[in-house]
């Protein structure tokens, strides 16, 4: 908390993947990155993706319709068949982010780098909740993908200022105890 640095968040994901590391059970996960940019480059984005989606509401299933216009960036990470055809025909984040973003990314994936984290350039990651900027990341089962994710975090730089307090930069990572319990036992650990 009260830092941007790219390298608080390969910090972070180094450190979740050594508690994963020391269960024994990082193998069987692959470390999904992506970045979602600002909140201001991500507006032009979201205007592009619901651009993209309006026409195609027949291929989207009922529940989903409303995200179309609410939050389309939703859409990409649900497991639907249809919507994840979609998502790859969809436009990409990188072509909307600003300099900053950028910059940010190309830093963390250097650190990253130099420490021998292997990772996957996942476009279509973009969590659950509309704090997140710039880093997000998940740890999923390399078998079955996002439907075991363990875990995963990333930059929320708006969230002290969203609950009321000072625009405080943080980064930040959780874990399911459940799974990450089942896939223990799975490995017979």
């Amino acid at each position: 908390i009260g830092e941007s640095d790219a390298a608080l968040d390969a910090q972070l994901i180094q450190l979740a993947s050594k508690i994963f590391e020391d269960l024994g059970i990082m193998d069987i996960f692959s470390i999904q990155l992506n970045t979602i940019g600002t909140p201001e480059c991500r507006k032009k984005y979201m205007q592009a993706l619901e651009d993209f989606y309006v026409g195609k509401e027949r291929s989207v299933p009922p529940e989903f319709r409303d995200l179309i216009t609410k939050n389309p960036m939703r859409l990409l990470d649900k497991k639907d068949e249809d919507l994840q055809i979609l998502a790859e025909l969809a436009p990409s984040m990188k072509d909307y982010l600003d300099k900053e973003s950028l910059e940010f990314h190309e830093e963390l994936i250097s650190y990253l780098n130099e420490l021998d984290i292997e990772y996957v350039e996942n476009t279509k990651l973009v969590r659950g909740l509309d704090y997140y900027n710039k880093t997000v990341f998940e740890f999923w089962d390399k078998n079955n993908g996002a439907q075991n994710a363990v875990g995963g975090g990333g930059r929320y730089d708006g969230l002290v200022e969203l609950m009321g307090g000072q625009p405080t930069p943080a980064v930040g990572f959780a874990a399911g105890v459940e799974r990450t319990i089942a896939n223990m036992k799975r490995e017979k650990i």
